[in-house]
């Protein structure tokens, strides 16, 4: 049985800053893409022969979701205390 490898599924998120978050990902991997799009990150473009892998070669794919585009989707909840508070 062969083992899965990371080199099929090269998704690698690396945060730059507390602002913003980078994924680069093999234009051929479309789960991994799909899961950074329904995260909400923004394909940004193309680095050719950007990784090398075996002696090969490869192009990634960059996707970046940035601090204010996460929390514009996923709004942190408001305590029981503060919503008391407003009635």
């Amino acid at each position: 049985m062969p083992r899965p490898t990371f080199t099929t599924a090269r998704l690698r998120l690396r945060p730059l800053e507390p602002r913003d978050a980078k994924a680069l990902i093999e234009p051929g991997n479309a789960a991994s893409r799909g899961l950074v799009e329904k995260l909400g990150f923004a394909a940004e473009g193309l680095l050719r022969d950007r990784l090398c892998v075996e002696g090969k070669y490869r192009s990634v794919l960059i996707y970046a979701l940035l601090a204010e585009d996460w929390h514009a989707r996923h709004p942190k909840p408001k305590s029981a205390r503060a919503a008391r508070a407003k009635r």
